[in-house]
């Protein structure tokens, strides 16, 4: 009982700083300075996408912002992602198109990172939808802080809900740890660095990892480089949630395994905490049959939860997920419970 106290105790501390992060995260838009420092690039693996490249493209065709350019490399795709690439980027100046063999999204940014010598770089994936002031607003973030590694918000299409609400933690954590200066997360989905500070840690990213967010958020940290988040509703992407439990079981598997090689003690002790707080109350409900009052976790949890998740759900503009919360508070923790029960199997 005391143990599960002080657990809670120290998990409400770390929401309320986060909840603290979230509340700076600003809906106004903002523009770019016009004298704003070095070039804009985004680049974009894709494979077997051949459904959603002409979605891509008009996105970026449609940003306001038009002073950057782009690459896209298809890594290996057996569909007809490649031949759909080149007819829609025909005759668009600012798109290049790369061909690669299989090597994994993380290997081909990287190689493609080796023609960028300075500027802005902007990373996401192909089956994100990009709102109009996207690159516009991630630009006036990068000139009003002069960060090093700007970190941007992702939400869940509203086809999964439950998965939308879910995902509220997770960007949680994200915007709001950054905005108090120890950001926890960052995504390849949304995410912006400066070339030069990207050669100046490059060395330091662990090979054969993922390159291009946690590891480069870890690498980012240790030598000392500005941090930010994205504080804008405008540059919010959306990606699609997953069609069965397996993919998404699968999906949250990698972020687990993936997260046994950090080294940020930040990154390592809250991960740690968060899976406390899950078995206190797997345990308190196992052991509410005798002693009823042990229900209180669940309650103290969700009162922790809710302010939080909620503040997330208005600042992306997506209230409806609000009366979801409750719902989600009672899976979250057998979710995860099962998610490392059916990795440790599927190993």
């Amino acid at each position: 009982m005391i143990t599960g106290l002080i657990i809670s105790v120290l998990y409400a501390c770390f929401v309320m700083a986060c909840l603290i992060g979230v509340l700076k995260f600003n809906s106004s838009p903002r523009c770019p300075n016009e004298g704003r420092r070095g070039s804009v690039h985004v680049i974009i693996s894709v494979y077997n996408e051949e459904n959603r490249v002409e979605t891509l493209i008009r996105d970026l065709v449609g940003q306001s912002f038009k002073e950057f350019d782009v690459t896209i490399i298809d890594d290996g795709s057996t569909d007809a992602t490649l031949e759909k690439l080149n007819q829609f980027t025909a005759g668009l100046g600012n798109f290049s198109v790369m061909e690669s063999e299989h090597k994994g999204k993380d290997t081909v940014i990287k190689e493609a990172l080796r023609n960028i010598q300075d500027g802005l770089v902007i990373i996401t994936d192909a089956d994100c939808r990009h709102p109009q002031l996207w690159i516009e607003s991630v630009v006036a973030e990068a000139d009003e802080t002069d960060a090093s590694l700007l970190i941007g918000a992702v939400k869940i299409g509203g086809a999964h809900p439950l998965q939308a609400t879910e995902f509220l933690s997770v960007q949680a954590v994200t915007i709001g740890s950054a905005n108090i200066n120890h950001p926890l997360i960052c995504g390849g989905a949304n995410l912006a660095f400066r070339a030069e500070a990207y050669r100046r840690v490059s060395n330091d990213v662990k090979e054969n990892e993922n390159g291009t967010d946690m590891f480069l958020l870890e690498a980012m940290k240790r030598s000392g480089e500005k941090i930010v988040a994205i504080n804008s509703v405008d540059a919010v992407v959306e990606t699609s949630g997953k069609e069965s439990l397996r993919e998404f079981l699968t999906q949250r598997g990698r972020w687990a395994k993936k997260s046994s090689k950090y080294t940020d003690y930040e990154i390592i002790t809250i991960g740690v905490l968060n899976i406390l707080m899950q078995v206190v109350l797997i345990v308190a409900a196992v052991c509410s049959v005798m002693h009823i009052e042990l229900l209180c976790f669940w309650l103290l949890k969700f009162c922790i939860d809710a302010p939080l998740l909620s503040a997330v759900a208005i600042k992306f503009n997506t209230p409806q997920y609000i009366p979801l919360i409750p719902v989600v508070s009672l899976i979250y923790p057998f979710y995860v419970l099962t998610t490392l029960i059916y990795n440790f199997v599927k190993k």
